[in-house]
Parts: C-alpha cells; structure tokens; sequence
C-alpha cells in the first residue's frame, strides 16, 4: 500500500478529528461535502491522496448563496501512507474564483511545509492544523470491514489501540 487512495473512511476520520479538536458538533448541509456547526457556519471537508497532483472539485450550486460562505471553513485532508495531514482555512477565496471555464470550481494543492498551497489562486494557502494517525494496518482491516463484519472485534481492538 504505497500510495493509498482517500476515500470516505479518510473524510470520516478528518471530520471526527476536527470535531474533536475543535470541540463543535458538525451536522451534514445539504451536500456530502458541506457540513455545518450549531452557529450555522458552514465547513467545506475534501480529502485527497499524497501525490504531486491534488485534485479537488466542487459542484457550484453549492455556492449559490455566496453569504452563508462569508465565515466558512475550507478543510482539506491529504491521506499519506500511515496518516493524514489535516490544514484549514477561509473559503470565501474559492467562492470569489469565479473565472473557471467549466461548471465545477476545480482546483489543485500541494504541501509545502506547514501550509497547503491553492495553485490555481495566488496567495491563498491554507494552515495546517494536526495529523492523524491512520497505519496501513488500520486502514486495512476497516476496508476489509466493508465487506467481512466478522473482523469487527479486530477493528475494535485497533481502534481503541490507535484512539481512532
């Protein structure tokens, strides 16, 4: 597993991680990607894998109503092989890049020290805020969970053993 694929369990755990973190209770919007806290603030949660290319895309219906995303949050999770570097930030600078060719605001990142770069909007980056720790083997026996639920008991033991 040298370059694992992020996929819903990576978002999952970034969520429950940021809730946890921050201490909010976070509620699905009317999106899969969007979530809101108790305040209404709205948090835009994407993961992507490890690689030189990050790929992120948002329907832009979305963004209809561009005042609710006034105070939103950007949160990106980007999946290494044993965990996954967790950065935020405003996400009103996406929200005003309205000069895309295409129906869907697509854009790139890359990891550059402490921060996540927006390639395609100069000077916006977002902070990285914490890690989670997420080995192979984890990942592993929860995608084996799927479809076998008679490794539930490891999982458990593994959960508990990586706090997850």
């Amino acid at each position: 597993m040298s370059n694992p694929k992020a996929d819903e369990l990576d978002r999952d755990e970034v969520i429950e991680w940021y809730k946890s973190k921050h201490g909010i209770l976070l509620s699905p919007a009317n999106k899969r990607k969007i979530l809101h806290d108790q305040t209404e603030k709205r948090y835009c949660v994407l993961v992507a894998r490890e690689d030189w290319q990050q790929w992120h895309g948002l329907d832009p219906e979305i963004f209809v109503n561009e005042k609710d995303w006034t105070d939103g949050v950007l949160v990106i999770g980007i999946r290494h092989k044993d965990y996954i570097n967790i950065y935020q930030g405003p996400i009103k600078p996406l929200v005003l890049n309205k000069t895309r060719p295409t129906h869907r605001y697509q854009f790139h990142t890359r990891e550059k020290e402490s921060i996540l770069v927006v390639n395609e909007i100069p000077d916006f980056s977002l902070e990285k805020v914490g890690k989670t720790d997420s080995p192979s083997e984890l990942r592993v026996l929860m995608e084996n969970l799927k479809e076998n639920p008679e490794f539930r008991d490891d999982a458990k033991k593994l959960m508990k053993k990586y706090k997850v």
